[in-house]
């Protein structure tokens, strides 16, 4: 009876993530809170009415030379709640909603077992241009890591 269990057990996991994964498939979110912008409508993404200005507000600061501490300081300032209603956001949370792709309009799921990644639509927040400006900011603003060659033969 136990194997039997054991088997009954492993095809209802295994139907269950299929059926998340046709769900995902068919433009559902995976589940767990949305990202800030978004509310659920029917289990799909839908833009957040209040939420959505913030979110182009930020990549537009960003993209116009704010750093993520300004970022910060100017939604406190505005009184700008996080996600799980914090008056303070974190710069993590910040330079997470500037690089996540949710706000260009889609996103992507990955499978865990079958290693099958998704690319889901979902509506779009910020405009092309804007997205590409924020990128072009990050790529200006990100610390380039280098090497000093040390010359072995060189005596001391």
């Amino acid at each position: 009876m136990s194997e039997l269990s054991q088997y009954d057990n492993l095809l209802r996991t295994e139907r269950f993530r299929l059926g998340k994964l046709q769900k995902i498939r068919e433009g559902g979110w995976k589940g767990g809170p949305p990202p800030f912008g978004y509310g659920l409508k029917e289990s799909q993404l839908s833009v957040h009415p209040e939420e959505h200005v913030w979110v182009v507000k930020i990549h537009e600061w960003y993209r116009d030379g704010m750093t993520a501490e300004e970022i910060k300081d100017e939604l406190l300032k505005n009184g700008v709640m996080t996600r799980r209603d914090k008056p303070v956001w974190s710069l993590g949370s910040i330079n997470a909603l500037l690089t996540n792709t949710h706000y260009d309009g889609y996103w992507y799921y990955t499978d865990k077992k079958s290693e099958q990644t998704v690319r889901v639509s979902c509506p779009r927040i910020c405009s092309s241009e804007l997205i590409q400006g924020v990128k072009q900011s990050w790529e200006k603003r990100r610390y380039k890591t280098f090497t000093i060659p040390f010359n072995y033969s060189s005596k001391i």
